[in-house]
């Protein structure tokens, strides 16, 4: 079995910041995709343990774990028990995607411009004293957290 380069090859494949905007779990989807879709890992290479991993990146294990499952979820990823995760060779059949330049900044997308109004500018919700026993109490931003899936909202959020 090969060996696990650790130092090498996985410390110059991840870039994650806490101040990116994407989860921690996405940048380390991202950054594994990318090394897949690029070549940079070879199918019978393994990956580094979770706990390996989540302390380079300075992550908690079961951000990596999450992100590795997803991986696995999506086919990018196989889980082979006692010796770890590799890259799925189904993957790597496929041709390699060539390398885009940056796109234009004429070409791109100004949301800013096409957003009518940002949720920080919303009023703040109008409500009467007695809001939550009306026959439906719908206020925006309030919900009963009894009656609400906040588990399942959860993690369909991590996705």
């Amino acid at each position: 079995m090969p060996q696990r380069n650790d130092t090498a090859i996985w410390s110059g494949l991840f870039r994650i910041s806490a101040e990116s905007g994407q989860t921690l779990q996405a940048q380390i989807r991202q950054a594994i995709v990318a090394a897949i879709l690029d070549r940079q890992i070879a199918a019978s290479m393994p990956l580094p343990s979770c706990r390996i991993l989540a302390e380079k990146l300075g992550v908690a294990r079961g951000t990596v774990v999450l992100a590795f499952q997803q991986l696995v979820d999506q086919g990018f990823l196989v889980a082979r028990e006692r010796r770890g995760h590799f890259v799925n060779p189904d993957v790597l059949a496929t041709p390699a995607k060539p390398h885009q330049k940056a796109p234009d900044q004429a070409n791109e997308i100004d949301w800013k411009a096409r957003r009518q109004i940002a949720a920080s500018d919303m009023p703040p919700p109008a409500k009467h004293d007695n809001w939550i026993k009306s026959s439906y109490p719908f206020v925006y931003g309030q919900f009963d957290p009894a009656l609400f899936p906040t588990a399942e909202w959860r993690e369909c959020n991590r996705m």
